[in-house]
């Protein structure tokens, strides 16, 4: 079973998002980050010994000022990493059988074993297959034909891993994958030309040896 499907840097980023989110730690680390501008205002001011007002007004005014910046700074660096370690933008195709996840896409190609996969889940926009708590593969649900499709692909994964299915359905691939046509509309059969360059390739070894003679 197959499936085709593109992509960008907004999937991977939806991608890290949804790790964040299952991953407590990532937001706990986020929430005391945002504290720390307002944290050390309000300590300063009240060491300055400010009314309280002024060390409401100074701590919001911090707040305001840091909280979207350190929002902006997350994005930038996510996709700075984006860039150094996945950089793979383009067309993707992931087959699943009864042994193992195959992905091919533009830079590589990767075969995983279905023990070596700890969880098959999925987001709001994604299937996602995981190797590690913050790391696996995804194809975005809006390849696929419809929800009834998507659904179908995951189950079939979880089938294969859980040993509970060993026939591969029939191809259900959306799109098909391209094939190589004529002008004239037809699809080439290269069976013919293999066959005709195979027939000189005999003749003339066998006229070399003739001559050697």
């Amino acid at each position: 079973m197959e499936q085709t499907y593109t992509l960008e840097v907004n999937d991977y980023l939806q991608f890290q998002a949804f790790l964040r989110k299952r991953n407590p730690k990532y937001s706990h680390q986020r929430y005391l980050l945002m504290l720390v501008a307002p944290g050390l205002v309000a300590v300063a001011t009240s060491l300055l010994r400010l009314p309280w007002e002024a060390i409401l007004l100074f701590t919001a005014l911090a707040a305001a000022l840091w909280i979207p910046y350190l929002l902006w700074a997350f994005r930038k660096t996510m996709s700075n990493q984006l860039k150094l370690t996945i950089g793979a933008r383009g067309l993707f195709t992931a087959v699943i059988d009864p042994t193992r996840l195959s992905i091919e896409g533009p830079i590589h190609e990767m075969r995983t074993r279905w023990e070596k996969i700890i969880e098959i889940t999925e987001s709001e926009h994604q299937l996602v297959f995981l190797y590690s708590p913050a790391y696996g593969s995804m194809i975005p649900k809006a390849a696929f034909r419809d929800a009834e499709h998507a659904h179908e692909f995951l189950e079939t994964a979880r089938a294969y891993q859980n040993g509970m299915l060993s026939d591969a359905p029939t191809s259900t691939a959306w799109p098909p994958p391209p094939r190589r046509m004529d002008k004239s509309g037809n699809m080439i059969s290269w069976s013919k030309p293999i066959a005709w360059i195979s027939r000189i390739t005999l003749r003339s070894m066998f006229t070399i040896s003739n001559r050697s003679r």
